[in-house]
């Protein structure tokens, strides 16, 4: 090295250079060139040393890795199994067995994956992404446990869930632990989220799929979370664990249909407090004054709603539910109980025998003083269509009969405990009747009010051009209880673009009167109705309202066969209004457009509750 030294700084003409036996001339650039071909060769070999070595420590980690991957696996694997059968104290009780394995697996590979030979892979290129996307996953991992996993086993063994609801109350310690607890995961779920996201696709199959999975679970979990976070921070305060709260619960009778849903058949004041249930008075619309005796004023209605729909839901109680706007509704219902019995609720739900029915499944089947066993599969019918044909000779003992079945069903309520709630379904049965429209429900307190709206049972009639919805509702127009046999459909085809960034649908919507011609003949006069406008015994008559979507337009195609048609606009928006005569087995075809917004979503559907649905 020296002398490479010394040549290097040897300024003096090559001739004048003394030469040595068997150097030639020009020898030193010979002498360099092998010199730093050996320091080539030396340096590959290195490197080359050096990639073995840490190819070698890679497979030896993969191996480690691939071990604890089992392990964690081996760990997760049950808990997520009695997650999915539903069996989530079990589910917990096994979380809180095994979360130092599962938290010790997590870091073991944590540590592995981030020690120094990973940090050099991760920047090489073709297995970098690989390698980044196994550290992101193991990241994530650690961000759960210590977020997600481990307050949860700690909740749970200071609160298992088969507390939350024992001899038909509610543990208000309890329940605000587990709300607390769901609006504490959304910043673990969205930073395991963020690290995740930002990774690149792995080019091995079985990550790439791993990856993918966890991304779209974590997507879902935080869909979930910003749903229900907003009703868990204020659902301790709604069942009367910090304060008693006031309800008014209205039975919907959909065989008398009305725009929500049904006529208020019947309507129950309860208390909750100290997450305890009781019971208070039940009544129907004959306790309530008629404002068209003279005895009160009518209640005002906008200009719009009373043009659209009438002015009776400001003139009896029975009328209310005319309106599509389930706030409203409950504004006015509030103001009937205020003025005529001088009671205020905090809050109104409605609800329909579908729910009752429901309730049974899971309770226990009901038998009523007369004989009548109410089942999971026959509520609805019983009091919707049987019980008319039953008591035709007194039509008035079918509210008695309505109120009898209420507080048999809700009574059990009070034996009712947690693990009974998750092993009958009936969460699942109720979500499903939520989403249809059968439960509804409205809170005078705004946040309150918010999280009802969060989780879709407002019943408000949407005023979002963004997410535009087509409003299908039916008022009975028979005077009966006829509306067991309605049914409606509607289809929304495809878009069609307008060019200005607007899209246009073209709907359908049937509507049919599913009775045969001879329960028409055999059925009481009580179902099948007094209106002197009836063609025939069979004929059903009944209002469709078409409301266009926030922002959009409605173009109405044949109207030829409405009855009282009218155009108008109500909740700021178009609206088409028409009877129809519906004769057994003759179904109606109304054809319209609906034109939204630019820049909005997919159309939606917000319709009436149907017997037949």
């Amino acid at each position: 090295m020296a002398r490479y030294s010394d040549h290097r700084q040897d300024t003096a003409p090559s001739s004048a250079r003394p030469q040595h036996p068997g150097h030639y001339a020009d020898g030193g650039h010979h002498g360099r060139g092998r010199v730093i071909a050996l320091v080539i060769v030396a340096v590959v070999l290195v490197i080359a040393v050096a990639c073995a070595a840490l190819g070698v420590r890679l497979m030896t980690s993969a191996r480690t890795l691939q071990g604890q991957v089992g392990m964690l696996t081996s760990e997760v694997q049950g808990i997520l199994s009695q997650a999915q059968a539903g069996q989530y104290d079990a589910a917990l009780t096994e979380l809180q067995a095994r979360r130092q394995g599962i938290s010790d697996a997590v870091d073991d590979m944590n540590e592995e994956l981030h020690a120094a030979e990973w940090s050099v892979a991760s920047r090489l290129p073709a297995i970098g992404q690989d390698v980044r996307a196994a550290q992101a996953l193991a990241s994530a991992a650690d961000v759960l446990v210590d977020g997600v996993l481990d307050p949860a086993a700690t909740l749970a063994q200071a609160h298992p869930l088969s507390s939350l609801v024992s001899d038909g109350a509610i543990d208000g310690e309890a329940l605000q632990a587990w709300c607390d607890f769901v609006g504490q995961l959304a910043p673990s779920i969205e930073r395991a989220s963020d690290v995740v996201q930002g990774v690149s696709a792995p080019h091995v199959a079985q990550l790439e799929n791993g990856l993918a999975k966890v991304r779209d679970g974590l997507t879902r979990a935080n869909e979930t979370i910003a749903t229900y976070a907003p009703y868990a921070a204020v659902l301790p305060d709604m069942l009367g664990c910090n304060g008693r709260r006031s309800y008014l619960v209205v039975a919907q009778n959909n065989a008398e249909v009305r725009a929500t849903g049904g006529m208020p058949g019947a309507m129950m004041a309860i208390s909750l407090e100290n997450g305890r249930l009781t019971m208070g008075d039940i009544m129907t619309a004959g306790d309530f004054i008629d404002a068209s005796s003279g005895e009160a004023d009518p209640f005002p209605l906008s200009e719009d709603e009373a043009l659209t729909f009438g002015p009776s839901a400001g003139v009896v109680i029975q009328n209310t539910t005319y309106l599509p706007s389930f706030p409203h509704v409950a504004n006015l219902l509030n103001q009937y109980w205020a003025r005529d019995h001088g009671v205020t609720f905090d809050g109104v739900i409605a609800v329909d025998p579908f729910v009752l029915q429901a309730l049974v499944a899971a309770l226990g089947d009901v038998e009523m003083s007369d004989g009548t066993v109410l089942t999971g599969t026959t509520t609805a019918q019983t009091i919707l269509h049987d019980v008319y044909n039953n008591y035709a000779e007194d039509p008035t003992l079918t509210d008695a009969y309505f109120v009898e079945a209420a507080d048999a069903i809700i009574s059990r309520l009070h034996s009712f405990n947690a693990d009974d709630v998750k092993n009958s379904g009936l969460l699942g049965s109720l979500r499903k009747l939520a989403d249809s429209g059968h439960i509804l429900a409205w809170m005078a307190n705004s946040d309150e009010e918010a999280a009802v709206t969060s989780v879709g049972i407002d019943g408000e009639v949407s005023t979002d051009p963004s997410r535009p919805t087509l409003g299908i509702y039916f008022n009975d127009a028979t005077w009966s209880k006829f509306d067991w046999y309605l049914d409606s459909t509607t289809d929304i085809g495809a878009p069609v673009d307008n060019g200005d960034g607007t899209v246009t649908y073209s709907c359908v919507t049937r509507v049919a009167n599913t009775a045969t011609a001879e329960e028409a003949l055999t059925d009481a006069d009580y179902i099948t109705g007094y209106n002197p406008e009836k063609h025939d015994v069979g004929d059903m008559l009944t209002y469709l309202y078409i409301l266009a979507p926030a922002g959009g337009t409605l173009t109405m195609g044949d109207t030829s066969m409405f009855e009282n048609y009218y155009f108008g606009q109500v909740y700021g928006d178009q609206v088409a209004r028409g009877m129809l005569h519906l004769e057994p087995g003759q179904p109606l075809t109304v054809t319209y457009d609906i034109t939204v917004a630019k820049g909005s979503a997919p159309l939606e559907i917000q319709t009436t509750p149907l017997s037949t649905h």
